[in-house]
């Protein structure tokens, strides 16, 4: 059974939120009956995932507050103090776990493009395609503190071109 350690800065840090902040949180939220009948073990294993996965394709503003600390935040050079995690940062947290937990985890698959045409331009893709990266309302509560390393929402942000 993991055990949750979300005591920002510290250097065995491995979440941003407890267990009993994630059930509060879910407690007032209508239709998320999912996570009262998880586990105890689950719910740890969740907000411990959710955590590292934000930290793992998310690129922060600002700085580490101290070179070893174990989580992202808290952060120097933030509008935050550098001792304190964002509201943003734990409901990106729980809506990940959440997210998580209802899809069985989460898809870093690519998009495939079947098709390119240059003038007019068009892409279709693929009917396979699969959503990649961190979902995208997540990536909106999160939006101006940090960027996405791997898109997701079933977007192109960049696409390449090559003549063949």
């Amino acid at each position: 059974m993991p055990t949750v350690i979300a005591t920002p800065g510290a250097t065995d840090a491995n979440s941003y939120t407890t267990v009993a902040e994630a059930d509060a949180y879910f407690g007032d939220s209508f239709g998320r009956g999912l996570w009262t009948t998880a586990s105890a073990s689950d719910k740890e294993a969740l907000v411990i995932t959710a955590s590292r996965t934000l930290d793992q394709y998310i690129q922060w503003i600002g700085q580490k507050t101290t070179a070893d600390q174990a989580m992202e935040w808290p952060r120097k050079g933030t509008p935050y103090a550098s001792d304190v995690i964002p509201s943003k940062v734990k409901y990106a947290t729980f809506e990940l776990a959440y997210f998580t937990l209802e899809n069985g985890g989460l898809s870093f698959a690519q998009q495939t493009v079947d098709s390119v045409k240059v003038g007019p331009v068009s892409v279709d893709f693929s009917k396979n395609s699969t959503d990649a990266g961190i979902p995208s309302f997540i990536e909106s509560l999160i939006g101006d503190l940090g960027s996405p390393i791997i898109v997701g929402g079933s977007t192109v942000r960049m696409a390449k071109l090559e003549r063949t």
